[in-house]
């Protein structure tokens, strides 16, 4: 099944980032692109009670993880507490209702996401509309996809893989947690790129692990961090990352630019707020982040976790991010 304008929209979407960032003055939504805040000189916005940032996830996932980790670096840039609220449920739908409903647009309350909830306003998913709500404040960090096989399947590094897939269009498995989700748009970038047709399997991400290891499944789309234990032990052989560039943690395994599929998107993690939040409030926030995001010990939990410290993308960039994905959840839906 083609996917052009999918394949089209993150072509689009590698130009836009490949150019300078320019001006100083703060996006507005994450429907519509703009200047950057974090580049003017003085951010006036100052706080002088704790912050609220929601993750639309279950404590001790990634979410919850990565922004625990940069927590004590951003309070300090901030200087002010932070309080971490996570509100599992529904893909992002019911931390973002809470946001929603709950909380003030006083410069106070932020949220800290992965693509899931965006897909999950593309979907239709919540009683409001929550992409006409939407603000992109900044990014953070960005967990590439990386393709693993099962040591069974018929090839065992990236060039066998092609031109085995190649030979039998629709053979190769591929498990993926959902078709309409994060793993499929990454699973159709790399299929139009590379020139290959996956099989899909969907389910639960410990049921695609469990199914590659036991070769039921050829491939397995997940990222580095959550994998790299299986690939010490044996069970799972780590094929391509879908980025760019290789990855300098592990830079025997090659990229998917290699293969022609040159891939901008990933499992982001970003900092969003609600239209109505004071624009010098984002401003001074994204701030914060990038500053933070440059403090050595960060950049070192960052690579001791298989991340580069290169997706902290100011307000345009993560508002081109999140369009990016909602445009492409809309297409994915539209052909299922």
């Amino acid at each position: 099944m083609k996917k052009k304008s999918i394949l089209a929209a993150a072509c689009a979407l590698a130009l836009l980032l490949s150019l300078p960032a320019c001006g100083n003055q703060a996006s507005t939504s994450a429907s519509q692109s703009g200047e950057s805040g974090a580049q003017s000189e003085q951010a006036a916005f100052t706080w002088d009670r704790p912050i609220e940032i929601m993750v639309p996830a279950a404590a001790g996932g990634g979410l919850d993880v990565t922004l625990r980790a940069l927590q004590p670096y951003l309070e300090e840039e901030l200087g002010t507490s932070i309080i971490i609220d996570c509100r599992s449920g529904g893909s992002g739908v019911t931390g973002y209702t809470y946001s929603y409903n709950e909380t003030p647009r006083d410069g106070y309350y932020f949220q800290f996401t992965a693509p899931t909830a965006i897909l999950s306003a593309a979907a239709g998913s919540f009683e409001v509309n929550l992409w006409e709500e939407l603000v992109a404040v900044s990014g953070c960090v960005q967990a590439e996809g990386v393709i693993f096989a099962s040591p069974s399947a018929p090839f065992s590094n990236l060039d066998e893989l092609v031109a085995y897939a190649k030979a039998n269009p629709g053979v190769v498995s591929i498990a993926i947690d959902a078709p309409t989700g994060n793993s499929g748009i990454l699973s159709t970038l790399f299929e139009e790129g590379a020139g290959v047709q996956f099989k899909w399997v969907t389910g639960s991400a410990d049921e695609a692990l469990i199914s590659t290891i036991a070769g039921e499944t050829d491939l397995l789309l997940a990222t580095w961090a959550e994998t790299s234990a299986y690939v010490e032990s044996g069970d799972v052989v780590p094929i391509v990352f879908l980025s760019n560039e290789r990855n300098p943690i592990v830079e025997d395994v090659p990229c998917s630019a290699e293969v022609g599929a040159e891939i901008e998107l990933g499992y982001s993690r970003v900092f969003t707020c609600l239209e109505g939040t004071p624009q010098e409030a984002i401003d001074a926030f994204e701030a914060a982040v990038h500053r933070a995001c440059q403090n050595p010990e960060w950049a070192e939990w960052l690579t001791n976790n298989g991340f580069v410290n290169e997706y902290l993308w100011d307000q345009a960039e993560t508002a081109a991010i999140l369009t990016t994905f909602y445009d492409m959840g809309k297409e994915l839906l539209a052909e299922k």
